[in-house]
């Protein structure tokens, strides 16, 4: 996984990058669904600065 302060930043760019997103909200949790969701199978889910990555 990582170090707890990897752990820590990937958290805090997580909550970033859903704070920055202008998008409306349902579109958000679609954005974030599908990125955890890569995330979990590749690792990084390819789309740094959108929610969920």
């Amino acid at each position: 996984m990582g170090s707890p302060d990897e752990l820590r930043a990937r958290a805090r760019d997580l909550f970033t990058n859903w704070r920055a997103s202008d998008a409306p909200l349902p579109r958000q949790l679609a954005l974030a669904l599908r990125n955890r969701a890569r995330a979990l199978a590749r690792g990084c889910c390819g789309h740094p600065g959108q929610p969920g990555c």
